[in-house]
């Protein structure tokens, strides 16, 4: 389980970081399904995720007891998708070491397993990945497994979903007929017209 876990969020994070090569420097500014961001705020907020969780799996924090700031969107002016890259590359190090997803970690009130973490990170990077798609017209070619692995997640966890500021929109109905990467949008509050 922990390799296809983290098979999936190498490859999703691949995918990604091939969308934002491809961009012309006109889309990062391009607005995305998320209130008030652009492509850059999108990507800054991925690149805080995986360096909060990096932070989790050194011991420079103990847990997640609220959601972060973003990082400054000026450190994303140079080469924005070489800054994920980075930021994506030092996570996925640190989820490969042996027995980590193991080791618990406090979110919120709770504790829990460093593979759920791990999950999460792949929840966010595959839902906006969705969000990327609407902004700028160019697909991310995320691995099935992936999605399927996030599907299965959200639809297990659906009602422990932080919602509302600094979190993901009410969920919004799923469509008939509904491919697996609509149904993640509409769980984590994307309506399908976005």
């Amino acid at each position: 389980m922990s390799d296809e876990l983290i098979g999936g969020l190498e490859g999703s994070q691949k995918a990604f970081a091939g969308a934002l090569d491809a961009l012309g420097a006109d889309e990062w500014g391009a607005a995305t399904p998320c209130e008030g961001w652009t492509v850059r705020h999108l990507v800054a907020h991925l690149v805080d995720g995986d360096r909060m969780f990096r932070g989790l799996l050194v011991g420079e924090r103990a847990g997640i007891t609220a959601f972060p700031d973003v990082v400054p969107l000026e450190e994303l002016e140079v080469d924005p998708a070489a800054v994920y890259r980075a930021a994506a590359r030092e996570v996925l190090a640190e989820f490969r070491r042996p027995g980590v997803l193991e080791r618990p970690f406090r979110f919120g009130g709770g504790e829990m397993p460093l593979s759920v973490g791990a999950q999460m990170r792949l929840v966010d990077l595959v839902g906006h990945s969705w969000d990327l798609e609407r902004a700028t017209g160019r697909a991310v070619a995320l691995p099935d497994g992936a999605v399927e692995r996030t599907l299965v997640f959200l639809r297990r966890t659906e009602g422990s979903i932080h919602r509302g500021p600094k979190g993901f929109a009410e969920a919004e109905p799923v469509p008939d007929g509904a491919s697996p990467m609509e149904e993640i949008a509409a769980i984590l509050g994307r309506s399908a017209g976005q």
